[in-house]
């Protein structure tokens, strides 16, 4: 009964051997201790590398931040700007129109600011011109186009009257009573200065402008003229209206042209006395 097999003897033979060999394959105590070194210092760089991870993260996750923040601040910027800008452009838009309206009621204005003058103008040329024309039924009234600003001559039932059915004379008339009509249309002391005014018209026109136009053409008029048109009698009519007279000779040897108070007859008398 106690008795085993020779099988089993041989099973306990070989694991005792396996035993053997297995201690025998045991490392000493030193070679462990080496590795118990080992293991504890590549624990401590682990950790150490864990501790840098961890770091590296929490450095990672604030860049991640600073980055989101400063991304919506950067759209927060673009989208003002892209508001200023469409603003400066809706802005510019609206200058520009309220520009274009500006100018177009301001040439509406002057058109009518125009219009107006022109009217007034005609209206002062008409007058001046029937107040010394002769033939009082001639011409009715002048109109002057605002935009071409030509001047046609009306008679009394509105037909034009071509210029040249007018005389010498009244159209040197016509060309007076236009200087004096611009004269009084622009509302300003203007000085008028008027060159041999009377040489080619006949006595009643030279009579309306001695009695009508001269005391009446500005506040200060100057009149150039020989002695055979303001004669004595037109200078006597114009005496009262008379500040200075002058006498204009040239002299041919000088080459320049001297000034002596007094109208001719009253120079030559000035200059006789004085040798």
């Amino acid at each position: 009964m106690f008795r085993r097999s020779r099988r089993e003897e041989y099973a306990t033979i070989h694991d005792a051997e396996a035993v053997s060999r297995s201690i025998a394959a045991t490392p000493e105590e030193d070679a462990i201790k080496g590795v118990a070194e080992t293991l504890t210092e590549k624990a401590k760089e682990a950790g150490a590398l864990e501790d840098q991870v961890w770091k590296l993260q929490k450095e990672l996750d604030r860049a991640k931040a600073e980055m989101e923040s400063a991304q919506k601040s950067l759209d927060s910027m673009r989208s003002r700007l892209l508001k200023d800008e469409v603003f400066k452009v809706e802005e510019s838009a609206r200058m520009a129109e309220l520009a274009s309206k500006t100018q177009e009621i301001m040439k509406q204005f002057l058109s009518r600011a125009s219009a107006a003058k022109i009217d007034r103008l005609s209206s002062y040329v008409s007058v001046s011109f029937r107040f010394l024309l002769r033939k009082k039924t001639l011409v009715e009234s002048v109109q002057i186009d605002p935009e071409t600003f030509s001047i046609s001559l009306l008679a009394a039932d509105g037909t034009s009257i071509p210029k040249e059915r007018l005389s010498e004379g009244e159209k040197q008339i016509f060309a007076v009573s236009v200087l004096w009509g611009l004269a009084r249309a622009s509302a300003r002391p203007l000085p008028s200065i008027i060159d041999t005014p009377m040489a080619r018209l006949d006595a009643t026109h030279r009579n309306h402008l001695v009695e009508r136009y001269f005391p009446n053409a500005s506040h200060q008029v100057i009149i150039l003229s020989t002695d055979t048109e303001v004669d004595q009698e037109y200078y006597e009519s114009l005496s009262p209206h008379l500040s200075h007279a002058y006498h204009l000779d040239y002299d041919e040897k000088k080459q320049f042209t001297e000034a002596t108070e007094g109208y001719f007859w009253e120079a030559e008398a000035v200059g006789a006395g004085s040798n």
